[in-house]
C-alpha cells in the first residue's frame, strides 16, 4: 500500500517486467514502461518508498536523476516513432549509456521520513535507533520496565506515534499522545495547563523527553503517564548534558581541523551546551574546554556536521 500509487500504474510495471525481464537501472525502467500510466509522480513515490532500491543507487541519486531519465525515455520514444536514430546510429537500446546525477546520499532521517510519507510507517529502520545510546543516558526507565520500578516519578524518552487533542468538560484543550521507545508504548495525558506550555513540542514523529508519574489501570492493567515536564531532545541535551566532546589526534592537518571546527560551530553559537576537545598525541592527552563564547545549540545538524568532519566515533555527548 504505497500512498498515491494506483494498481493500474503498478500493473504496467509488473506486466513489462514479467514479459521482458527485470529492470537494470532507472533509465531502462523509464524507457520500457508506459509513462502515461506510470508517470513521474508514481516513480517519485516508488523511489521514496524504497521500491526502487533494487536498482542499486541511493534514493537521493534516483530522485535527482529522474528528470534526465524521463527526458531520455521520451526522446527515444519520439525517435522510434519517426524511425530516427541518434547521431551515432545507436540502434541497440541496451548500449545507451546510463548517466546518473551524482548527489549526496540521504541521511537515515531523510530516508525514514520519506518512507513514513509514502508508506505510513518506517520500513528500513527506526528514527530512535541513532539516538538509543544517548537516550539511555537521559531517561530513568524504559517503558517495558514500568512494572519493575517502585518510584512514581520517572523520566522517559521516545517518539510520538499518535496524537489527539480534545476538550475537557470545562472546554479547555488538552492532548493525549502515544510515546514509543522501541521497548513499548504508553499513553501520556497532557492536561490543559501543560498543554498550553508544551503544545509547540507536540508534533507527530518528534522525539521527546517526558517527566511525570505512572498510573496502572486496575481493570485493564495498562499504564498511563501524567506528565509534569516535556523537553525536545535538543532541550534535553542542554539541560542534562555536560557538553559535546570532540576527539582530535595530532596530525599535520591539525590547524586545518581547528579552522574547520570553527566554521562548523559558528552557525550554532549562542546556546547553552559547552564544547570540549580531547586532544591526543603519542605521549600525552588533554581535554580542552572551549570558551563560554563557543557554547552552542546542540541540534542534530551541528552533530552531523561535526561527525562528517571528524568521524562518527570522534563526536560524543557527555552526560
Amino acid at each position: 500500500a504505497i500512498k498515491g500509487v494506483g494498481e493500474a500504474a503498478l500493473q504496467v510495471i509488473l506486466d513489462e517486467r514479467d514479459a521482458n525481464g527485470a529492470f537494470n537501472d532507472l533509465f531502462e525502467l523509464c524507457r520500457r514502461i508506459e509513462l502515461r500510466k506510470a508517470n513521474r509522480r508514481v516513480l517519485e513515490t516508488l523511489i521514496r518508498s524504497g521500491a526502487l532500491d533494487v536498482l542499486n543507487q541511493d534514493r537521493a541519486v534516483l530522485l535527482a536523476s529522474l528528470d534526465k531519465a524521463l527526458r531520455s525515455a521520451e526522446q527515444i520514444a519520439r525517435n522510434q516513432d519517426i524511425g530516427q536514430t541518434d547521431l551515432f546510429a545507436i540502434n541497440e537500446l541496451d548500449n545507451i549509456p546510463v548517466d546518473y546525477v551524482q548527489v549526496a546520499p540521504w541521511s537515515e532521517q531523510q530516508r525514514l521520513e520519506a518512507e513514513k510519507e509514502s508508506l505510513g510507517l518506517f520500513l528500513s529502520g527506526h528514527p530512535l535507533r541513532r539516538y538509543q545510546s544517548e537516550l539511555e543516558q537521559i531517561i530513568s526507565c524504559k517503558i517495558k520496565d514500568f512494572a519493575l520500578v517502585k518510584e512514581q516519578s520517572l523520566r522517559i524518552g521516545g517518539i510520538i506515534t499518535s496524537l489527539r487533542s480534545l476538550n475537557t468538560r470545562k472546554g479547555e484543550r488538552m492532548a493525549v499522545i502515544t510515546l514509543d521507545d522501541r521497548s513499548g508504548r504508553v499513553e501520556i495525558a497532557v492536561f490543559p495547563e501543560r498543554y498550553q506550555k508544551f503544545r509547540n513540542l507536540l508534533v507527530k514523529d518528534s522525539i521527546l523527553i517526558v517527566t511525570g508519574e505512572i498510573q496502572c489501570d486496575r481493570f485493564t492493567s495498562d499504564y498511563r503517564f501524567n506528565t509534569s515536564n516535556i523537553l525536545s531532545l535538543e532541550q534535553a541535551r542542554s539541560e542534562y548534558s555536560q557538553g559535546i566532546v570532540i576527539s582530535l589526534q595530532k596530525s599535520a592537518q591539525a590547524q586545518e581541523s581547528i579552522q574547520a571546527l570553527q566554521q562548523a560551530l559558528l552557525p550554532y553559537k549562542g546556546g547553552n551546551c559547552a564544547v570540549f576537545i580531547d586532544y591526543r598525541q603519542q605521549h600525552a592527552e588533554v581535554r580542552l574546554p572551549l570558551g563560554e563564547q563557543w557554547k552552542v545549540k546542540p541540534v542534530d545538524n551541528l552533530l552531523d556536521a561535526l561527525r562528517d568532519l571528524f568521524g562518527q566515533d570522534n563526536i560524543q555527548i557527555m552526560y
